[in-house]
């Protein structure tokens, strides 16, 4: 405990600085019917005050009250230990984080301790497994979260312009999302992978320690799976980028709709497969139909061990595998998706 507090501490005091609570005033930005030119006319009492009427911004203590504080108050436990790993690395103190971190979540030969979350309403208490150390401590942890808050997109949300972090889908996600970071436990991955969503290229190593060291499922095989969930996201959106016309309004909310539509379907195909086999060929049949080509050889170590049975024994490990890397993009698809380039022109 004291040598938490102690860390804790030297975070608050290298890196935060100042009075929290202040903010800056800044000027309004002019609006736009006022920038357009107005004949010219005599300035008045209030045009001078509305002109120097300052804006407030929040107080930093908005952004949380220590260093890299998560962007969502449901991921405070987790986000608690994702920014001690990430202060570590910007510290050279990653030999410190790591005695507090092994402290608080344990080892593969020591249990973890409960940590008290107390605010106004309760006092709570949550553990972690050990897999969030080596996480936390190659600053991955930050980036998850930072991943699932910021670019992953809920595909029952995917009609709405602006993303409300309000809505109930997203924070029922966020919910799960944050209970599965502290159990790493097959029922808190379920409930985090019954909301259907385009996770961000971000929490990919999330995914691949789950499925490595959760599951004990060989890094080939889960490579191999990426490889192929990865290439049936970026079908979906080569699919969705052909279907809208170039010069159609708001193409890239067009685009993204269309690719949901895709995705859903392979989801739903995958899902009502009878069999580990008949997954895959639904899978392949609906794909090599859309984009007109054969997965990638590098898919071969999953295909084998899920119509084998060898190296996945659980079925329903193969379908999450399948599902999960599907809804991951790719760096190089987000890249596209953004820049709002056609598809086909990269491949």
């Amino acid at each position: 405990m004291q040598d938490f507090v102690e860390l804790f501490q030297t975070m608050l005091t290298s890196r935060v600085d100042g009075n929290l609570y202040e903010a800056k005033l800044n000027k309004k930005p002019a609006r736009e019917n006022e920038k357009k030119p107005a004949k010219r006319r005599k300035k008045t009492e209030s045009d001078e005050s509305a002109e120097i009427e300052p804006e407030y911004q929040r107080p930093r203590l908005l952004s949380g009250n220590y260093p890299f504080a998560p962007r969502n108050a449901v991921f405070g436990a987790a986000g608690l230990l994702a920014a001690i790993g990430k202060w570590a690395i910007a510290a050279d103190e990653v030999s410190w984080a790591t005695r507090v971190l092994e402290s608080i979540a344990g080892t593969e030969d020591k249990s973890s301790v409960p940590l008290y979350i107390i605010n106004y309403a309760e006092i709570k208490q949550v553990q972690f497994t050990h897999h969030i150390v080596e996480l936390s401590l190659a600053g991955e942890l930050s980036r998850i979260i930072d991943g699932l808050v910021l670019d992953t997109q809920i595909l029952s949300e995917i009609e709405s312009k602006t993303r409300s972090f309000d809505a109930p889908a997203y924070k029922l996600f966020y919910i799960m999302a944050s209970r599965f970071l502290q159990q790493f436990s097959l029922p808190a991955f379920r409930d985090f992978f019954a909301t259907r969503a385009e996770y961000s290229p971000h929490t990919k190593g999330l995914f691949e320690v789950y499925f490595m060291y959760a599951r004990k499922i060989d890094k080939s095989i889960v490579e191999s799976a990426r490889t192929l969930g990865q290439w049936l996201n970026r079908t979906a959106f080569f699919v969705a980028d052909a279907e809208v016309k170039p010069e159609a309004a708001d193409r890239h909310a067009k685009v993204r709709k269309e690719k949901a539509k895709i995705l859903v379907e392979f989801e739903s195909a995958a899902m009502s497969a009878k069999t580990p086999q008949d997954m895959l060929h639904r899978i392949s049949t609906r794909a090599g139909r859309l984009l007109q080509s054969d997965m990638p050889a590098e898919a071969k170590d999953f295909i084998v061990a899920t119509a084998s049975g060898e190296g996945i024994e659980d079925p329903t490990d193969a379908l999450h595998l399948l599902v999960t890397f599907m809804r991951l993009r790719s760096e190089k698809t987000e890249k596209l998706e953004s820049d709002g380039q056609s598809a086909y022109a990269e491949k």
